[in-house]
Order: C-alpha cells, then structure tokens, then sequence
C-alpha cells in the first residue's frame, strides 16, 4: 500500500500546481533557472507577453543562473492577489564571480490559476536587482550591461 500512496502523490495534475501560489512561483522561476521559456511564458499575464519573453531570453543570453530563492511570498487576504521577493544568484559569461540581485513579483488569479503581471526592484536599495528586471529606459540593456557586471 506505500507504494500506491506514493504513486498517488507523484501523479498530481499538471494545472494544480497553477493553482496553488507557492507552487506557481517556484514552477515560473525555475523555469527562468533552465531557460525554459515555453514553461515561463505560460505564467506571464503581462500585456506583451512575448514581449517580455523575448527580453528575458536577451538578458539570459549572457548569464548563467545558478540559484532562485523566494525570501518571502504573501497572498492578500481576498486571495485573488500575492506578492514574493525572490532572489537570483548568477555569473556572467565574461566574469566567473557570482552576482546577487532581488526583485519583487506581483502576482494575480487569473480563472483560478496564479499568472505573474508585474516585477519591479526590492524597496533594499543595498540589494543589487534582480539580472531579469528591465533597465530604467525600458530598453534592453547594452553589451556589457553594468547591471550585471556590477558585484
């Protein structure tokens, strides 16, 4: 009978983990981790999506995340909104030093599912940002982004 048991929990369905917030956040940032961009797109409810995924592969092409940690994660009370602050810990391909960088998630119910809609720097100034957060301008960083160069 373990092995039923065992067997029961390993085959949960797919949508599910779309359903539970802490689940969602982990499948999307791992999946940012592994540059599966198919995965991360589905958890985005942002305007331009593909957008976005398209200017999350350019900031990608030239690191290699190595660890996402959520620090913290709330879901407000009516349930129907969350945020988490999670960090990146990555390196760049000219540079073997591992950088850090936070960033704050927003995320909303969308028809029972969690879809990420916004992402902004953490309210620590002292933390670098997150690799994946878009320059200031709103345009792509250039060769050499310092963003990620800094330490």
């Amino acid at each position: 009978t373990g092995l039923v048991v065992i067997g029961l929990l390993s085959c949960s369905h797919p949508n599910e983990k779309r359903n539970l917030f802490p689940l969602a956040l982990e499948e999307f940032n791992t999946a940012l981790v592994w540059k599966n961009y198919n995965v991360a797109s589905s958890y985005l409810a942002f305007p331009d999506s593909r957008g976005e995924i398209a200017r999350l592969r350019r900031r990608s092409d030239k690191i290699r995340v190595v660890e996402v940690e959520p620090l913290e994660s709330r879901v407000a009370a009516d349930g129907d909104s969350a945020t988490a602050v999670v960090r990146f810990s990555w390196y760049g391909e000219a540079d073997l030093t591992v950088h850090q960088g936070v960033e704050v998630q927003t995320w909303k119910k969308v028809n029972g599912e969690w879809l990420m809609d916004g992402r902004k720097p953490g309210s620590d100034k002292s933390q670098d940002p997150s690799p994946f957060l878009p320059e200031e301008s709103g345009e792509p960083p250039p060769e050499g982004d310092s963003a990620l160069d800094a330490s």
